[in-house]
């Protein structure tokens, strides 16, 4: 949907998904929920200001280390 509503946008989802996929890949499968909360938590700071894309992840790090760290 977001595809069709947002055609300019195609390269920036594409690249996201393949972000995700990634996250997904590196983690065990346990982890996945931390998979699943990062990708909200990324999707809820771009929705909430026009600063950020979602292919902008050095802005994400912050969230990164929260959902991934070891004490995260």
């Amino acid at each position: 949907a977001l595809k069709f509503a947002f055609p300019f946008r195609q390269a920036e989802f594409d690249a996201y998904a393949e972000h995700i996929n990634e996250q997904f890949d590196q983690q065990l499968e346990s982890c996945h929920g931390r998979v699943l909360r990062y990708d909200k938590s990324v999707r809820f700071r771009v929705g909430n200001t026009c600063r950020y894309e979602l292919c902008d992840f050095e802005c994400f790090r912050d969230i990164y280390s929260s959902h991934f760290s070891t004490g995260g």
